[in-house]
């Protein structure tokens, strides 16, 4: 068993910052205890095997620099792990300062998200108010379009209309030659003038 400590700096306090360590150590099954120490930093106390530890802190330092998804803070840096003489934590947990410290922590951290809350409000209504005016100008687009509809189709039936004469001519002419037709009637005739025999 070993148990090492490290220190945490940057915006770390009043970020919801411990909670967030003391979800990581129960994934990592290590004991110990988070606590926000009066420099404005947090210390970091872990026991267990040197692997738990190890990747425990591993996974912790990763995340200096970078956005984190379930709280406020803002990791500058974490110092490298200290070892201490090895003690045996049963869990581990947020070691909590005053009453008072606590309370003015948990209503900055409020305040925080609340205001987190605010800016990401306003960006999602600027986002539907541009999605509201990009689907108001379609609907105008289309609405244009169908007012026009009618007319567009009047002018194609009329055009339409206007031709069929000439296409049924045309039409009539390449089906029927004069050479065709003159054979036509004169087979007509004659059997008409053989029918007028017969009688």
């Amino acid at each position: 068993m070993k148990t090492v400590r490290f220190i945490v700096d940057g915006e770390v306090q009043g970020k919801t910052y411990r909670p967030h360590i003391v979800a990581k150590a129960r994934k990592h099954k290590v004991g110990g205890y988070v606590k926000n120490l009066p420099d404005g930093t947090v210390e970091i106390v872990c026991s267990g095997n040197e692997t738990v530890i190890n990747a425990f802190y591993e996974d912790i330092t990763s995340e200096a620099g970078k956005e984190l998804k379930d709280c406020l803070a803002d990791v500058t840096q974490i110092s490298s792990p200290e070892e201490l003489s090895p003690k045996e934590y049963e869990y581990f947990a947020i070691e909590y300062g005053e009453m008072n410290e606590e309370m003015a922590e948990g209503l900055s951290t409020g305040a925080a998200y609340i205001r987190e809350l605010r800016g990401d409000m306003n960006n999602n209504f600027n986002t539907l108010d541009e999605k509201y005016h990009t689907v108001s100008e379609s609907l105008d687009s289309l609405s244009s379009k169908i007012d026009s509809l009618p007319d567009k189709l009047a002018d194609k039936l009329s055009d339409s209309l206007d031709s069929l004469p000439d296409k049924l001519a045309k039409k009539f002419s390449e089906t029927f030659s004069f050479e065709s037709l003159a054979k036509v009637l004169e087979e007509h005739d004659k059997r008409l003038i053989d029918a007028l025999r017969e009688k």
